[in-house]
């Protein structure tokens, strides 16, 4: 599924890839997926299985009551269950437990959408930095910044667009006339120990965290659901 190939061979695939001193790493195993579209079509999934699902509710941090959380106080009121799992992004840590190590931190990104009227390119590329993908009608998605000490700033810049411009003109030289309609925001979930939090916290007995997974997260959500899924169904039997 993986292949290296030279810039000729990469042109042959998008003839608007910029020379490369070392060639081309070409991955057929690479796809791209709508978020917002998944998200709806999730969202959809969980009601029709009888999911409850509250939506703009406000969530105070976590308290614990000798090694278990036995409430979860929301804006809507309390709520009460077995186990509770945090999977919050890169606010995660603001709703554990004060008392608790960090764990968690954002991560800035700043991105662009680039028009082009002509240029539609095919494969998702990555490359010095950043990454560039058509999502239709010559819009194409350029990312993204690493912002690491900025917090929750979320505050877009000039100089996010010099670099990214200058990364994308590099990459496909195309690109060069594109305009930038849109930039905007986001905040990686990056865990402290450089790996993902997957599992129970450690002193609280059914308090799962699900967070860490940096820019990746939505590739690896379904496996990370199916891990949730079977450590939480073999603590219900045991």
């Amino acid at each position: 599924l993986q292949q290296v190939i030279n810039s000729e061979q990469a042109k042959q695939f998008e003839p608007a890839l910029a020379e490369a001193a070392f060639g081309f790493l070409k991955c057929q195993a690479t796809s791209k997926v709508n978020v917002v579209s998944l998200t709806a079509a999730l969202k959809a999934s969980c009601l029709h299985l009888g999911v409850k699902i509250q939506e703009n509710v406000d969530v105070r941090p976590l308290s614990i009551t000798q090694d278990r959380i036995d409430l979860v106080h929301t804006r809507a009121g309390p709520v009460q269950a077995d186990n509770i799992i945090l999977a919050a992004g890169a606010w995660s840590q603001q709703l554990l437990p004060s008392t608790m190590a960090a764990v968690v931190k954002p991560v800035k990104g700043q991105s662009l959408i680039l028009h082009h009227d002509t240029l539609r390119l095919k494969p998702l590329l990555r490359g010095l930095g950043i990454f560039v993908i058509h999502v239709g009608d010559g819009h194409h998605i350029v990312g993204a910044t690493t912002e690491r000490e900025a917090g929750f700033d979320e505050s877009t810049t000039p100089q996010a667009v010099d670099f990214l411009v200058d990364k994308v003109r590099k990459l496909v030289p195309a690109l060069a006339d594109a305009k930038v309609i849109k930039q905007w925001v986001g905040f990686r979930p990056t865990s402290c120990t450089g790996k993902p939090s997957v599992g129970f916290v450690d002193g609280v007995k059914n308090l799962y965290l699900v967070s860490g997974h940096g820019g990746l997260g939505i590739c690896i959500a379904p496996a990370t659901a199916r891990l949730v899924a079977k450590e939480l169904s073999e603590t219900r039997k045991g």
